[in-house]
């Protein structure tokens, strides 16, 4: 194309330019944050257990068990672990007040954090070392301990039920109480029943299977010589998680040498049973239990220098040089019905009594 003779340049087209593609900082950022979270809440529930354990957390823990308490629980140092056992030193309760009622140096179970929460509650060999509790009883027959727990009312229909259709999880193991020392003592008498030792172990290799004890007990009431109790046997209480009574078995021994008699006062308060016994006690018995329909109890309780006195004997004071109550009963069923065969008698200075 010409103009005037002269060629003109082709005219160049102008096309827009197109923008430069903006950057998505907005995703890049989401994605660093949300990698930044999922890696603080990994390092908190990896750090859970050591925090548990430091003073602060501690105490908010506390915090939340005393606010239900008219008195407060403390530990000196508590520890657990995702893969380890969960161990607590200086445990210890005391009432609104400040009195003991119950501490213990150390509490360990080797069951840990990962394990319970996947259902696995097997507890090896689970420990208590040297607990102490000091229970005592008001002129109105009340403990302590029964005033401990801040009243809530009554229990909704939810929480009064028991186990749920599931029952309750098979834990298993063995849990041993290592010398456990204590007092019992009631306003209304006036000597203290001591416990100077006791040694409990509780073995099973699950709840619906059966569960052997071992109880050995050393008390002694006042100024007097110590006597022991033994409880000694196996028993099947559980199916599928709950209590089945009727498909419960039991083999119990109890033996009871030289304790003093005086020793089951006040548990008599606690009953606002205004009974004093004195005496020295012997006993042995043994149970069988093969479901709720057939049991049989055969013995003997037997006191040395027995007396009975207290307001519930109108002043007087029943004695014998020797009192002997031996047991030998059995219950089973015939025919349908329940039946109760076999003895109780009593035998003192007075005579001998068939009870049944």
């Amino acid at each position: 194309m010409t103009e005037n003779g002269v060629p003109t340049p082709p005219s160049a087209e102008v096309h827009p330019i197109a923008p430069r593609p903006r950057k998505r900082r907005w995703l890049k950022r989401l994605l660093i944050g949300g990698a930044v979270l999922v890696a603080l809440l990994v390092l908190l529930v990896a750090l859970a257990p050591t925090l548990v354990g430091t003073a602060p957390v501690r105490g908010i823990i506390f915090g939340q068990v005393n606010g239900r308490l008219n008195g407060a629980v403390a530990v000196d140092s508590l520890s657990a672990s995702w893969t380890g056992g969960i161990e607590i030193m200086g445990l210890k309760v005391v009432d609104a007040a400040g009195r003991t009622l119950a501490s213990a140096d150390r509490f360990y179970t080797p069951i840990s954090l990962w394990d319970a929460a996947r259902g696995n509650y097997d507890l090896g060999k689970t420990v208590l070392v040297n607990p102490v509790v000091h229970l005592t009883i008001d002129q109105n027959g009340k403990s302590n301990f029964s005033q401990l727990v801040k009243s809530s009312g009554p229990p909704s229909p939810d929480q009064s039920a028991s186990s749920g259709p599931g029952g309750l999880p098979n834990v298993r193991g063995t849990i041993e109480i290592q010398n456990l020392r204590g007092t019992v003592a009631a306003a209304s008498l006036p000597k203290t029943l001591t416990i100077q030792r006791g040694d409990l172990t509780l073995k099973g290799p699950g709840l619906n299977q059966p569960i052997e004890e071992d109880v050995k007990l050393v008390a002694s009431v006042g100024d007097g010589k110590p006597g022991t109790i033994s409880l000694s046997g196996s028993a099947t209480l559980f199916k599928e998680g709950k209590f089945d009574a009727a498909a419960m078995t039991a083999n119990q021994i109890l033996k009871i040498e030289s304790l003093d008699a005086a020793a089951i006062a006040p548990f008599l308060a606690m009953a606002k049973i205004d009974l004093a016994p004195a005496g020295i006690i012997n006993a042995d018995f043994k149970a069988d239990v093969a479901g709720a329909d057939a049991m049989e109890v055969n013995g003997r309780l037997g006191v040395d220098d027995f007396a009975l006195g207290g307001a519930a004997m109108g002043g007087d004071t029943l004695r014998s040089a020797k009192l002997a109550i031996p047991i030998g009963l059995k219950r089973e069923m015939r025919k349908g019905d329940p039946w109760l065969a076999g003895s109780v008698g009593i035998e003192a200075d007075q005579g001998k009594v068939a009870v049944i």
